[in-house]
């Protein structure tokens, strides 16, 4: 059972979101308030966390303000209100699409017969990916759980999970990824964007499937997925279409904040259809006290990340560091990403990445279609061969698949992508005329 001190810190993260949804409506809000907020609601939540987690957030937290101080020592201004709400935004959307956790998983259709072949492995991929466009892990672990209810995962199976969901990043607006990206990007083209995520989303899927088919023709022949039913798309697809309607109508609204308000209006509407008024704002309260603390490690990263960005930010304005490039353009742009997954590769999550290049091409003012591109590419990507992912940790724990095994499993996947990403952003950056 949560404490008192943890239900407290849900309450704090759920007033946060709304805070920074409402000073949208009324500026008096000042825009630092809702960051300082997450930031209480973390430091209430870090006695609860694992020790991995607070050694990353530790260390870049450490870096942060190591940056921030030999900024200072340089003559930058210490612009604390940056420093406490760099990613606000990101953690208003992963609070908002949190919500839907309530009303979107599909039944589990426990005594239906598990699907095989060729024809289960298409339908399980897709589905997966389509379910964890928006809800995320919890799709991993929905889907994860019901096909090893019997036996370990194959390779193949925990396989699709990662590539399934983490191919999801490369356009979902209900991914972390695109908070991430937007916070850098905000006044990019939705259409350009997501258009280029979902083609090389397609590619992913087929590159994964001739892969599998070739290495040993009974993997996907003897592929055991899951049930997947037109009614569990019917929220996301909702969904998604009211975004894309809002941002069509209200283009100066920033997509993150229509997808957190949406998120949690449809949750609680469809809560109520299902179970009345009381019952439903009983299950969105409990969810905000109970399930909310739960994303602890989200929230340490977020905030630590957005702390280390923001102090590396004002360490190159202080040092005059020039970057080896001097716009983007989709030739650097591909340079830029090959640097990035080689440091996920390494171990840094692509937060911390988009952090501190975000940071570093706030000066050269770049084309933010083609940004944004690149750091969903960079996620898309990235995950799938960072032992340290949100993924690979969940596959780590809660199926034995080991982090150094998916990693190099992942490994040729992840340059063929590169190489169709280099491809995308080179065109990309042509089409803009960069």
């Amino acid at each position: 059972m949560l404490n008192t001190t943890e239900k407290m810190a849900g309450g704090l993260l759920f007033a946060s979101m709304a805070l920074t949804i409402m000073s949208h409506f009324l500026p008096l809000i000042p825009f630092w308030l809702p960051g300082l907020i997450a930031w209480l609601s973390g430091v209430l939540l870090v006695s609860g966390a694992t020790v991995e987690q607070k050694k990353i957030s530790t260390v870049l937290l450490l870096i942060g303000i190591v940056g921030w101080c030999w900024a200072w020592f340089l003559g930058v201004p210490v612009d604390w209100q940056k420093a406490s709400s760099m990613n606000q935004n990101l953690i208003t959307l992963f609070v908002g699409v949190h919500f839907l956790r309530l009303v979107a998983l599909p039944d589990s259709h426990e005594e239906e017969r598990l699907p095989r072949g060729e024809k289960a492995f298409i339908t399980t991929f897709l589905g997966l990916h389509t379910l964890g466009a928006v809800i995320n892990m919890s799709a991993v672990i929905l889907v994860g759980d019901r096909i090893s209810k019997h036996e370990k995962l194959t390779k193949v199976q925990a396989m699709l999970l990662v590539r399934a969901l983490a191919s999801a990043a490369f356009w979902s607006p209900f991914f972390a990824a695109f908070g991430a990206a937007m916070a850098f990007a905000e006044n990019s083209s939705l259409v350009i964007v997501l258009g280029a995520g979902l083609f090389i989303a397609l590619i992913a899927l087929g590159i994964s499937f001739l892969e599998f088919k070739k290495e040993a023709a009974k993997n996907v022949e003897s592929f055991v997925g899951f049930p997947i039913h037109f009614d569990a798309f019917k929220i996301p697809l909702m969904l998604a279409l009211l975004v894309l309607l809002v941002h069509y109508l209200f283009p100066g609204f920033k997509v993150i904040t229509s997808i957190a308000l949406l998120s949690s209006l449809m949750t609680l509407v469809i809560l109520e259809k299902r179970k009345g008024l009381v019952l439903a704002v009983q299950d969105f309260s409990e969810h905000v006290t109970i399930q909310l603390p739960g994303m602890r490690g989200e929230l340490l990263l977020f905030l630590s990340a957005g702390l280390l960005g923001s102090g590396l930010s004002a360490l190159i304005e202080g040092l005059s560091i020039t970057l080896p490039i001097t716009e983007l353009t989709g030739i650097s742009a591909v340079a830029v990403l090959g640097c990035m997954l080689l440091a996920s590769r390494l171990g840094v999550h692509p937060v911390i990445s988009i952090a501190v290049v975000g940071g570093w091409f706030l000066s050269l003012d770049p084309d933010h279609t083609l940004l944004a591109t690149m750091f969903l590419f960079s996620w898309g990507i990235g995950v799938c061969i960072n032992p340290f992912s949100g993924i690979n940790l969940i596959m780590l724990g809660r199926y034995q698949t080991l982090g150094k095994d998916i990693v190099r499993w992942n490994t040729v996947y992840a340059l063929k992508l590169y190489a169709v990403a280099s491809v995308i952003l080179i065109s990309q950056g042509y089409w803009l005329g960069l």
